[in-house]
């Protein structure tokens, strides 16, 4: 058996899969959900716009950083790329904790 998103893909679905699917698309319209496609940001940039959805729509879900590695991450003089990323990553925890959301930031390693 195949699986689901195959079938999906290869658009082999009964009627009622293909409803289902329609209904599930429906629901995911009306949700309030934004994407800030920039790259080299800063953690503060990524807070900035958080901030104002949970004004405009109140309480929040989910915040998804997609990736670390096309972030602009501030170095001080003398300090390593970890030291620098430990910063980014302790100012993106607290993002959760001010907006009372989860927080999710990839990392893709390439080890």
């Amino acid at each position: 058996m195949r699986d689901p998103y195959n079938r999906v893909k290869n658009k082999e679905l009964n009627p009622g899969q293909y409803a289902d699917i329609e209904e599930a698309y429906k629901r995911l319209e009306q949700l309030p959900v934004f994407i800030q496609d920039s790259f080299g940001i800063t953690i503060d940039q990524v807070k900035s716009p958080v901030k104002s959805f949970k004004r405009k729509y109140g309480d929040l879900s989910m915040v998804a950083v997609d990736y670390l590695q096309i972030m602009k991450i501030p170095r001080s003089k003398g300090e390593t790329r970890a030291e620098s990323i430990g910063k980014v990553t302790t100012a993106a925890k607290n993002i959760p904790r001010e907006m009372h959301c989860c927080f999710m930031m990839l990392y893709q390693n390439e080890s």
